[in-house]
């Protein structure tokens, strides 16, 4: 029987975990009928679990080919993973990862298999976020900042649980496609750079290491910032030039509205308000276009003048957008509409003249 799976399996100083480990994946495997490939990536243990590895390959036979792939210092979880997939046997159709300190229950693989084997899905994820799982041992700190670390990735993916670090996948995925996590959330990697259009989570319960240290500390956490900022800015490069305008132009809407807000509670006609709220989103959406939207070239004297150039003229059809805007402000709240959703349908209006001034006239011109 050849192998369906080839999971690849991280490992530092786990040379206390990885035999139990191995034998519950074993037994696991010969109950389901299954045989998978076994890649051990470590990075130079000093504890001897490398040796560990090569001398439990035989017994593992054939339910398991365990192969073991030596590093010489540690160089991270998510280099590990990639380089053990790249090593993997190239006929074998599924990939995958798991911890080797027991947090991930092995009893798990063929379950995660069976999925990717019936077709149904593209990537099956062990989830601690889905009805039936969970954490188990985590104190409150811990549970918050995984919370906000899955809030913080929610706009990029739907996926409950894309911090999770178990997980199973169609090696198609990777076709054509470059993955570069930073840090350790490969997860979250594939699902925004390879856009699986089938996911299935099944439910599991997170258990801390019964055995050596955690490797989780403040470093990896903002390792993890990192990494997301990468992942929003490689999203926002897929929106286009008129995706990025739009979006540049929704956070306009927020700062015109805070301020226009905030003139009328302090006493400010709503009229004037508005002036003085688009005068300041007006600047804060030049500079965004200025530097993300239109991405401009140059340098030097003839960089300054093509930027108060093109300042003026952005200004200039603003100066335009705002005389639209201020119209149908005025007409509807003649006609009874409240402040804020006619500011909102005001905004709007003015948008698509904005953008075509900008785009013609504005920042392409030169």
């Amino acid at each position: 029987m050849r192998p369906r799976l080839a999971l690849v399996i991280p490992t530092y100083n786990e040379a206390a975990n990885l035999p139990r480990l191995l034998r519950r994946l074993h037994r696991a495997l010969v109950e389901a009928g299954a045989c998978i490939e076994v890649i051990v990536v470590d990075d130079g243990s000093p504890d001897g679990t490398a040796a560990v590895a090569e001398r439990m390959a035989p017994t593992l036979r054939p339910a398991i080919e365990l192969r073991l792939l030596q590093r010489g210092a540690k160089r991270g979880l998510s280099s590990a993973v990639i380089e053990g997939w790249a090593a993997a046997d190239a006929q074998i159709p599924f990939l995958g990862v798991m911890d080797a300190d027991l947090s991930h229950p092995p009893e798990l693989v063929p379950v995660l298999l069976e999925a990717l084997q019936q077709g149904a899905t593209q990537v099956a994820i062990a989830s601690r976020n889905v009805p039936g799982g969970g954490v188990l041992g985590w104190g409150m700190g811990r549970r918050a900042t995984s919370w906000g670390a899955t809030l913080l990735a929610r706009p990029l993916t739907m996926v409950r649980d894309p911090m999770s670090g178990y997980f199973l996948f169609d090696r198609t995925l990777l076709r054509g496609r470059f993955l570069q996590p930073v840090g350790y959330k490969v997860l979250l990697e594939l699902l925004v750079r390879a856009r699986p259009a089938r996911v299935v989570e099944v439910p599991f319960l997170f258990a801390d290491r019964t055995a050596g240290a955690s490797k989780l500390g403040a470093r990896l956490y903002l390792t993890y910032l990192r990494h997301l900022c990468g992942l929003y800015g490689a999203r926002m490069r897929l929106l286009g030039q008129a995706g990025r305008f739009v979006l540049v132009g929704a956070l306009g809407v927020v700062v015109n509205l805070a301020l226009l807000w905030g003139l009328v509670l302090l006493g400010v006609a709503p009229l004037p308000a508005a002036v003085g709220a688009f005068a300041l989103a007006v600047s804060c959406n030049f500079a965004l276009h200025r530097t993300w939207t239109f991405e401009p070239t140059g340098s030097g004297r003839r960089y300054l003048h093509g930027f108060l150039r093109q300042y003026g003229r952005y200004v200039g059809g603003s100066v335009l957008a705002l005389g639209l805007n201020l119209l149908v402000l005025a007409l509807l709240l003649q006609g009874g509409l409240a402040l804020l959703p006619s500011q909102i349908a005001a905004i709007g209006s003015a948008t698509g003249v904005n953008y075509a001034l900008a785009r013609g006239w504005g920042f392409l011109s030169g």
